[in-house]
C-alpha cells in the first residue's frame, strides 16, 4: 500500500528507500499493489517529490501494468512477503529481465512464533510453519533480500545458505 510513515515503521522504511533511490537519478515508480488507490495527501506528497505513482483509474492492475511496461524495468523492489507472493509469477512473466529485490520490512514469521510461544498456542504455531514456508519460499524466488538485522539474515541464510542477503539498516529521519 501507499506509504504512510507517520503510521508505521514499515511505511517508514519504503518512504526512505523511495527517497534513496530517487536520490540515486533512478526513475522510480511506486505502485500500491494492494489496491491501487491514490491516497490524497500520502501519493501526492510522493508526487510532490518527483516519484510517479501509479493508481487507478489509470492503472487498473498490476499485470496491466507490467504487460505495457515490463521490459523496460531493470529493477523490481518489493515490500513485505504477501506481495511479493502475488506480483512475483507477473513478474517473471513479463518483466523477466528485471531483477528482483524484497525488503522483508521483517519476518513474519519470526513474529508469529514468538508470540505462538508466549500464548503456548499450537494454533498459532502452525499459522507461524504457514508463514515461515511462504515468506522462504519467496526468499527462494528473488535476486536480493534486504532485511534489518543481522539475526533476520543469519535466520533466512540458515534456510537458504546461497542467498543472496543484504542488511538495510532501519533509516530514520530524526525532526
Amino acid at each position: 500500500c501507499t506509504p504512510t510513515p507517520d503510521q508505521d515503521a514499515g511505511s517508514v522504511t519504503a518512504d526512505q528507500w523511495l527517497t534513496m533511490l530517487q536520490q540515486m537519478n533512478l526513475k522510480v515508480t511506486f505502485c500500491p499493489e494492494d489496491n491501487l488507490a491514490r491516497l490524497e495527501d500520502y501519493t501526492e506528497r510522493l508526487e510532490r517529490r518527483g516519484i510517479e505513482c501509479l493508481y487507478r483509474p489509470y492503472v487498473n492492475s498490476i499485470e496491466e501494468y507490467l504487460q505495457q511496461q515490463g521490459s523496460s524495468l531493470d529493477v523490481i523492489v518489493i515490500f513485505r512477503y504477501m506481495v511479493a507472493q502475488s506480483t512475483l509469477p507477473l513478474i517473471q512473466k513479463y518483466a523477466p529481465q528485471a531483477k528482483v529485490l524484497f525488503h522483508t520490512i521483517d519476518l513474519h514469521y519470526l513474529r508469529e512464533e514468538r508470540e505462538a510461544e508466549l500464548y503456548d498456542c499450537d494454533e498459532r504455531r502452525l499459522k507461524a510453519a504457514k508463514t515461515k514456508t511462504m515468506e522462504l519460499a519467496v526468499c527462494e524466488e528473488v535476486d536480493v533480500i534486504c532485511t534489518h538485522s543481522t539475526l533476520e539474515k543469519e535466520e533466512i541464510q540458515q534456510h537458504l545458505p546461497k542467498a543472496h542477503i543484504e542488511i538495510s539498516p532501519l533509516i530514520l529521519e530524526m525532526k
